[in-house]
């Protein structure tokens, strides 16, 4: 794949598939414990994905890679205890997220991605002491997640995700 990119640097799908087996790698190397690995993989796909959007700012799955990318980087930021980073990257999977729900209400995926962006940065907040910040947050996925279980009754993800936050907004609020 990293031959092609050479021979087709400007080819957006070759790109696109690049900045994806770098987030498999990422995420191969987080599960392997491996987290300088991971952090030099999502450093990629977030450098392709940025490289992508730039391009074609209008094309909203571009956008969602960048949003994923930046996602995965606060996570592995997270893991190795690094918060200022963390947060660097949730505020912008969380912006980013905006713009795409914005852009496109009625996707169920930006919708959660949205949903995902609000519950990382509660969970952030919580971590840092902040509360009122952790729950607002947790609130607002709340209301997300509640409208994607409405409009998806069948789907798993979306009512584990609304079960987890109205746990967490229970027990922050007593």
């Amino acid at each position: 794949m990293a031959a092609l990119h050479q021979r087709e640097p400007d080819n957006p799908a070759v790109k696109n598939n690049l900045a994806v087996a770098c987030q498999d790698l990422g995420n191969t190397h987080a599960t392997l414990g491996d987290l300088q690995q991971a952090l030099h993989w999502r450093e990629e796909d977030y450098r392709l994905s940025w490289e992508l959007h730039a391009a074609a700012p209008g094309h909203l799955d571009f956008k969602n890679g960048l949003a994923v990318a930046c996602q995965y980087l606060g996570n592995t930021h997270t893991t190795l205890g690094d918060l200022q980073q963390a947060l660097r990257w949730r505020e912008e999977d969380y912006k980013l997220s905006q713009e795409l729900h914005a852009a496109a209400p009625n996707h169920l995926g930006f919708t959660n991605g949205l949903a995902i962006a609000h519950i990382k940065l509660g969970s952030h907040y919580e971590q840092q002491g902040n509360l009122p910040l952790a729950l607002n947050h947790y609130r607002q996925a709340q209301v997300l997640l509640a409208e994607l279980v409405a409009k998806s009754p069948l789907h798993v993800d979306f009512k584990n995700n609304l079960a987890w936050v109205n746990k967490r907004i229970n027990e922050l609020s007593t």
